[in-house]
């Protein structure tokens, strides 16, 4: 399919924690393997690069320094007098400023992967001037008020818990089978997984993943899972001071290995039996499309803590309270004595190509509004 702006999507995402990228690139693959031309860049940067500056740095400064802070900052942003605040100071600020990469793309349909991103996008449709369909992509399972705005077309969610919250917020939503890297699809069989790792072939494997900034409560997870009679691979990510603490705390270990940002993640969660997280988002989504039981453990506060309820609830996993029903559930489990929820991809769920293909505009020149000239920072 030759690329015309009928067939251009522009994908908006941002750079906190790795979740919000690794959903527009696997947006960005499905959409590809369809035929569409495919644009992705930093909405975040587009909007501000000061911004942008101060939210990762914020966020990551938060997240490993004060976590105990996320939870007053969670309630805050929650309530529904700061979520029409911060909708109206983005829309104010910085709604202008995507409209440049706008002009410049020309999509027949805009999607965004970050919720400031979504709340820009929402007053460019609500003002008229984004004249062509914008919908937000959650990897969220519990929706936060800040992803949801009432002017964008579509909000997909990855639940019906989730597009239950979404509805309660004023928009509209669809469960879709959320995309993945095709890598996760494609991923070996677990003993051949497991081989390629130079992994144990037999025995109990349990995966303990921090997402890309190697955040949460990784070192109380990895001496529960060490107690358990079981082989651990923890993944730090990109957490290097956490990575050199916990291979000198592992080091007599012989069945536990401490690792960094990798790329094979998708081989590692092949052979794993289960997998411990504390934030949710695309990691797990990648988990459950491999098959691959969850217990959330120490959720982040806030965030976190909202998305393992809401993940328990939808059944897609297992929120363990304590380090002592951890040890309990991990020990018998790795004895063969409890067998973990593992969860499934609903067969009959529309997948995200099915869901968005109407959307797009059947025409040669979408309609987007020219901006105002202004420089940027």
């Amino acid at each position: 399919m030759p690329a015309t702006s009928m067939n251009k999507v522009l994908i908006l995402t941002a750079a906190l924690g790795g979740g919000h990228e690794s959903a527009g690139r696997a947006v960005r693959a499905e959409l590809e393997n369809a035929g569409y031309a495919v644009v992705m860049a930093d909405g975040i940067r587009e909007m501000s690069p000061t911004l942008d500056w101060l939210l990762v740095r914020g966020n990551r400064s938060l997240v490993t320094g004060i976590p105990g802070s996320l939870g007053a900052v969670f309630t805050m942003s929650s309530r529904r007098a700061g979520v029409a605040s911060v909708k109206t100071l983005v829309g104010l600020l910085f709604a202008d400023r995507l409209l440049r990469i706008l002009q410049e793309v020309r999509p027949a349909l805009v999607i965004s992967t970050y919720p400031l991103v979504t709340s820009a996008l929402g007053q460019l449709r609500k003002d008229g001037r984004l004249g062509v369909p914008a919908i937000t992509v959650v990897p969220d399972y519990g929706v936060h008020p800040l992803w949801v705005d009432p002017a964008i077309d579509l909000h997909l969610v990855v639940s019906e818990p989730s597009a239950v919250l979404v509805e309660k917020a004023g928009g509209t939503a669809s469960v879709v089978r959320m995309p993945v890297a095709p890598a996760f699809r494609e991923a070996p069989p677990r003993e051949e997984a497991r081989a390629m790792l130079g992994l144990p072939r037999e025995g109990f494997m349990i995966l303990v993943v921090g997402g890309a900034w190697g955040i949460g409560n990784l070192e109380e997870a990895a001496r529960c899972t060490a107690e358990s009679d079981a082989y651990t691979v923890v993944v730090t990510g990109n957490n290097n001071p956490l990575k050199r603490r916990l291979a000198a705390e592992f080091s007599c270990e012989e069945d536990v290995q401490i690792l960094g940002w990798r790329d094979n993640l998708p081989v590692f969660m092949a052979a794993a039996d289960c997998l411990i997280q504390n934030a949710g988002g695309m990691t797990c989504i990648e988990a459950i499309e491999g098959g691959l039981p969850i217990l959330m453990f120490d959720p982040i506060r806030g965030l976190g803590e909202f998305n393992a309820r809401i993940m328990e609830q939808a059944g897609a996993a297992s929120w363990v309270r304590s380090a002592d029903d951890l040890r309990e559930i991990l020990r018998y489990a790795s004895r063969g004595e409890l067998s973990l929820c593992v969860p499934r991809v609903d067969p009959f769920i529309r997948t995200f190509y099915e869901t968005i293909a109407p959307l797009i505009q059947d025409s040669s020149r979408p309609s987007v509004a020219q901006h105002p000239s202004e420089q940027r920072e």
